[in-house]
């Protein structure tokens, strides 16, 4: 829940254990799986055009720097703004660290997208691996 707060989300009702996660499934329900990706399988993916990249970070940390070609929708934006992403079209999203981009796979799940993936470490992970990044001016 701290980390929740830190990122903005300050009306949390709630969580899941392991053990709720467990009756969950034992009950007969299901539970979405979020693929994840690693920096250079996202590089070889986005060299064959194979993904949209989806930047869930504030319009600021974009701007100071972002994957190449990625569409910036904060994650307080996203539900709104589900008719600017294509359908059918695999999505990988990112954040800084890989919080924000996991909360945004679930609501894009919820939504009824099927083919989300989180980059596994988010820009941070992307930077570090030396993978190319750009910024404004």
């Amino acid at each position: 829940m701290r980390q929740l707060r830190l990122i903005g989300h300050h009306d949390i009702t709630g969580y899941w254990t392991p053990e709720v996660l467990k009756a969950w499934r034992s009950s007969g329900r299901e539970v979405e799986i979020t693929r994840r990706v690693k920096p250079p399988q996202l590089r070889r993916m986005l060299e064959r055009g194979e993904v949209e990249v989806v930047d869930v970070r504030g319009a600021g940390e974009h701007a100071a720097g972002r994957i190449a070609g990625s569409r910036n929708i904060p994650l307080d934006q996203l539900q709104r703004r589900l008719a600017e992403l294509p359908d059918g079209r695999p999505l990988v999203l990112h954040c800084q660290g890989g919080l924000r981009s996991v909360i945004a796979a679930s609501v894009l799940q919820r939504a009824g997208f099927k083919d989300v993936l989180d980059l596994e470490g988010g820009l941070g992970a992307w930077q570090a691996e030396g993978e190319p990044s750009e910024q404004d001016g």
